[in-house]
């Protein structure tokens, strides 16, 4: 069921627009609950993650037309130092594991942070259909 959750959580970072809940059978208040209806990703990730996250959120824009890419996001800034990273990744609006990629952001972003701290990161990639395989 904690799995669950994850990926319901996941899901509405990326679709802000929709809201969602999650509820435990036989369970009275719902785990996950979102509005819908944001014009941005911030309220989801306070619902979903608190709102010390949400306070310490830096937006993330990127396109490289000349290939197709086009990147989008939030990142905690260096103020926010948590013990646990979190790590989302959409391409072309599925919900991806990528040790690769993640691994690669953490280390972008480890010289900002204080040692022993990780980043809460959403990171959302659209790129042409026939590149994002064996991402």
């Amino acid at each position: 069921y904690n799995r669950i959750v994850d990926v319901v959580m996941r899901y509405a970072v990326d679709n802000p627009k929709v809201a969602m809940s999650c509820k435990k059978a036989g369970e009275n208040r719902a785990d996950v609950q979102t509005k819908g209806g944001e014009s941005n990703g911030i309220d989801v990730i306070r619902c979903c993650y608190g709102n010390s996250i949400a306070q310490a959120l830096l937006e993330i824009k990127f396109s490289c037309p000349e290939i197709g890419l086009e990147a989008n996001g939030y990142i905690t800034g260096p103020s926010f130092q948590p013990k646990r990273g979190i790590f989302i990744l959409f391409i072309n609006k599925r919900c991806v594991e990528s040790t690769v990629i993640r691994k690669a952001a953490e280390q972008v972003f480890a010289l900002l942070l204080a040692k022993g701290s990780h980043p809460f990161i959403y990171l959302s990639l659209s790129m042409p259909v026939n590149s994002s395989r064996n991402y």
